[in-house]
């Protein structure tokens, strides 16, 4: 009976040793090599890129507040995703499709603040209780992913702001 209970212990220990390999986080090639020099393990939102034809990408992250909390995501042909998660006007997945003068709209603000020449980070991991907001833009064969959450420039603060309450006015539609 001691060798048995011996033997099943040195099983369950083999067992939690192979299930606790970490994984190794892939790269995708959309990531440049000065983005990565930038991107840390401990950010998983920012390394990822969106796949295919993804060409804006918005993530908000909770705070201990009433931070709006959401995901969202346009593909090339206007086709938009929103998934509202807290403190949003629409809670739960919905789709819509924005006009080529809406799409325009996004890339035109963002070319005015230089969306495209910022730092890919704005943080500083040891303030707390701050929500971050995740903007990807691609357009042509230029792409970019920020994550803003502590000492961002005002010009990308306030475009972060205007995305954020320009996707909550949309006409979104209920996925079912």
């Amino acid at each position: 009976m001691r060798v048995q209970l011996h033997i099943l212990g040195v099983l369950f220990f083999l067992i939690a040793m192979v299930s606790c390999k970490t994984k190794e986080v892939s790269k995708t090639s959309s990531v440049s090599q000065q983005d990565e020099e930038l991107i840390t393990v401990k950010d998983p939102l920012l390394k990822q890129f969106p796949e295919g034809n993804v060409i804006v990408e918005v993530v908000t992250t909770p705070c201990f507040g009433e931070c709006p909390v959401f995901d969202f995501h346009v593909e090339e042909n206007g086709r938009a995703y929103f998934n509202g998660k807290r403190f949003v006007e629409f809670e739960g997945k919905y789709t819509t499709k924005l006009t080529d003068d809406q799409l325009d709209l996004i890339f035109k603000k963002a070319k005015k603040i230089d969306f495209f020449e910022l730092e890919s980070v704005y943080d500083e991991e040891n303030v707390m209780d701050l929500p971050a907001t995740y903007v990807f833009l691609r357009k042509g064969d230029q792409s970019k992913k920020i994550k803003a959450r502590y000492n961002v420039p005002e010009d990308l603060k306030s475009y972060n702001r205007w995305l954020v309450d320009w996707i909550q006015t949309l006409q979104w539609n209920p996925v079912e």
